[in-house]
């Protein structure tokens, strides 16, 4: 994974997120390469594995290309747990209503990246976040058991089936 400056001909976004496999614990947060910019593109899906964390702070922006899920078996948390700052935002690298305009042109659409997906053992923690344009905002299948979840002061917007779906 590189965390280092876009190598693409878009200087908007500073922070590149180039992923083929897994992540180590990483900390996103705004501006963390102090470059005026918190945007991060995933451009292929982001897996947490068992054992590790990834924390998006407070007003990160993650903008993902088509069908790019997170899949997370370790740990995510989403915002500080105060429920107050600038909103983390999960979104499509085709919004421009949020962060630096990196579109391609086409129109953003309901469903156009995958989701944040729980599997067996994840425990994910959402707080102050806008989670848009995903297929699911979050899924997670009745058969993942060990898993923990907690999800406040969020807005799911623009899915294309449910912002929550959470399998009992």
């Amino acid at each position: 994974i590189d965390l280092g400056f876009n190598t693409t001909s878009s200087t908007a976004v500073r922070n590149y997120i180039a992923t083929g496999g897994t992540l180590a614990n990483s900390i996103l947060q705004q501006d963390p390469l102090n470059t005026g910019s918190s945007i991060y593109r995933v451009i292929s899906t982001l897996t947490i594995p068992a054992g590790t964390t990834l924390t998006i702070n407070d007003g990160a922006i993650l903008k993902f290309d088509l069908n790019q899920l997170l899949s997370v078996t370790g740990s995510l948390t989403i915002g500080d747990g105060d429920g107050v700052g600038p909103q983390s935002v999960l979104t499509s690298f085709r919004d421009n209503s949020v962060g630096a305009n990196i579109s391609d042109g086409t129109a953003v659409v309901r469903g156009i990246w995958g989701r944040i997906q729980m599997n067996a053992g994840a425990s994910v923690t959402i707080d102050n976040a806008l989670i848009s344009y995903a297929d699911y905002g979050l899924f997670q299948s009745f058969t993942q058991p060990g898993s923990a979840l907690s999800v406040k002061n969020t807005e799911f917007r623009s899915t294309d089936f449910y912002g929550l779906n959470i399998g009992l």
